[in-house]
């Protein structure tokens, strides 16, 4: 197998999305400025990065997609048997998608408009959706294209509920959305682990999560008016939120990464 393409892949798709983001940015595709990102406490400035360190704080999710990348390019965990160590597909769809969620968040914090928000939506639905559908196929034993179609499933009730159905209950909206998939993929997880008697390094799945929570406290209390927030200043809480995300996505590729099933089949 050709492991280039693994790196290759998330480069190419990084750098496209970046020379958009920026051509859409100074063209003003996302639309005129507006109220979105102002809730996450940094001041809005007249400039054509409005929110800079909400924005840049987002390079902590292509960073880690490229590490990831190269880590798998050279094999770096061929000791573990799963479908991230010994598919190129995988690996390769996984890294991406962690880069893309860097310009997919900036997009949101450098324009403060209402496309902008979307883009730092879809994001998130795109995590939710790999976790779901990857523990889905491994529970079941599934092929790539049940993958694909799991995930576009994911992606479409999230983007439903995103235009739709946000108002149909006073629980459900375009962020519990990604919530609840995000609580079916962890069920789905230890699901894998029970049934399918998985080998997991379990610290991983462990820092993950503690670095997660730690990360959504200190978002909870960066908020516009919370105590954390210091509007003017370049140490905003919610950025610390993007660089412990992205810490806590790289944990959770390690947890994923030293998987070992006996009864392992694609």
């Amino acid at each position: 197998m050709n492991k280039k393409i693994i790196f290759i892949t998330p480069l190419i798709a990084l750098i496209v999305s970046l020379i958009l983001f920026f051509i859409a940015l100074k063209n003003s595709w996302f639309g005129e400025p507006g109220q979105r990102g102002l809730i996450f406490c940094e001041h809005s400035r007249n400039a054509i990065i409005k929110q800079p360190a909400n924005t840049f704080s987002n390079i902590g999710f292509m960073l880690v997609g490229l590490i990831i990348a190269w880590q798998m390019m050279n094999e770096k965990y061929t000791f573990s048997k799963n479908r991230l160590t010994t598919t190129l597909f995988y690996p390769t769809f996984f890294a991406t998608l962690c880069v893309l969620m860097g310009p997919g968040s900036m997009a949101m914090h450098a324009s403060t408009s209402i496309i902008g928000s979307y883009f730092d939506v879809l994001s998130m639905y795109l995590l939710a959706a790999f976790m779901f559908a990857y523990a889905f196929i491994r529970l079941f034993n599934l092929s790539e294209p049940t993958f694909f179609i799991s995930f576009l499933a994911v992606i479409v009730i999230c983007n439903l509920v995103y235009f739709y159905f946000g108002n149909l209950f006073f629980w459900l909206d375009r962020m519990s959305i990604f919530g609840i998939f995000i609580v079916f993929a962890t069920l789905l997880e230890y699901l894998v682990i029970f049934k399918k008697q998985t080998i997991f390094i379990k610290k991983w799945m462990l820092l993950s999560t503690i670095t997660f929570v730690i990360a959504a406290v200190i978002w909870h209390f960066s908020k516009t008016g919370n105590i954390l927030c210091y509007e003017y200043s370049l140490i905003q809480g919610h950025a610390v939120w993007h660089i412990l995300d992205a810490l806590a996505l790289y944990f959770l590729f390690r947890y994923y990464v030293s998987e070992k099933e006996n009864r392992y089949g694609k």
